[in-house]
């Protein structure tokens, strides 16, 4: 799923964050609040075929908690690689102040911005690898997704675009658009909650925007999103929030959430090397 890596969203930027679980009984809690730096080398000005071919490294990600104060200085750092397997992420707990190496940033692995409550594969509707499923390409379909939808960052806060089930509809804004549709079947001998899963990749952006997941019982499982805005200093349509909804269980999540805070998608020089490192990430996140 070459979507998650090498989709256009910028050689270099910046976005502060905040994460919120709805519960089922459609209470607002704030899981986490931060800033993301990322870089993807792909897209360096300077960047050609051999150089990237020497250092293939399709993303480049720190994110540094501010929020809520048991979760403050709390720091996570991934260095893809078009290799997958090859991914490298590390964490930084304030509470043991040291910098570990996550064994296996992948797949099913709780994600801790997310607070475990979404799996890695999860983020931006697919950020996963391609061993654990099948993969098939079902076909094409015209359906509405969330598109071009700058509405939902003009509210200056948070809570005016959440609701008791996950975003307000006030402020979602759908497009008929052709995706393309592929199927993930869980491959035999591998582990996985989601046995299936469908995802809906929009033809234009090649952004996965929505997705169906069953779990091993058969049963449909989770409802997962992306919804994209325009950026016109990218150029370019580029994911903001995204979320989902556990049908099963009734709650809710919706993710990267920028209403409450003083930027929404900063475009930032080259950073240095040295910022997307355990050490960097250590030193800024000490409290």
């Amino acid at each position: 799923m070459w979507n998650h890596m090498l989709r256009w969203r910028g050689s270099s930027f910046q976005t502060q964050y905040a994460q919120h679980q709805i519960t089922a009984a459609g209470k607002d809690v704030v899981i986490s609040e931060g800033l993301i730096d990322a870089q993807i080398p792909y897209y360096y000005p300077e960047a050609t075929v051999e150089s990237f071919a020497k250092a293939p490294e399709t993303y480049l990600i720190r994110l540094i908690n501010s929020g809520p104060p048991i979760r403050a200085g709390e720091a996570i750092m991934g260095r893809d690689q078009i290799d997958l397997a090859k991914t490298q992420s590390w964490v930084y707990l304030t509470g043991q102040r040291r910098v570990r190496k996550l064994p296996n940033p992948c797949c099913d692995t709780p994600s801790p911005v997310t607070g475990g409550l979404m799996s890695f594969d999860e983020i931006q509707t697919w950020s996963g690898r391609l061993d654990r499923f099948d993969f098939k390409i079902v076909g094409k379909k015209e359906m509405l997704v969330p598109y071009n939808g700058n509405k939902l960052l003009q509210p200056k806060t948070d809570a005016e675009v959440i609701s008791k089930t996950g975003v307000n509809p006030a402020f979602q804004r759908w497009e008929l658009h052709r995706t393309w549709v592929v199927d993930a079947t869980l491959r035999s001998g591998q582990r996985h909650p989601a046995a299936k899963s469908r995802y809906y990749c929009d033809e234009d952006t090649w952004a996965c925007l929505l997705a169906d997941r069953w779990d091993a019982n058969g049963q449909l499982w989770k409802t997962v999103w992306s919804a994209t805005f325009v950026a016109p200093d990218l150029p370019g349509t580029v994911i903001g929030s995204f979320g989902f909804n556990d049908l099963l269980s009734g709650t809710a999540y919706v993710g990267d959430l920028y209403n409450s805070k003083n930027a929404h998608y900063v475009l930032k020089p080259r950073y240095p090397d040295s910022v997307f490192t355990p050490e960097s990430m250590a030193g800024d996140s000490v409290r």
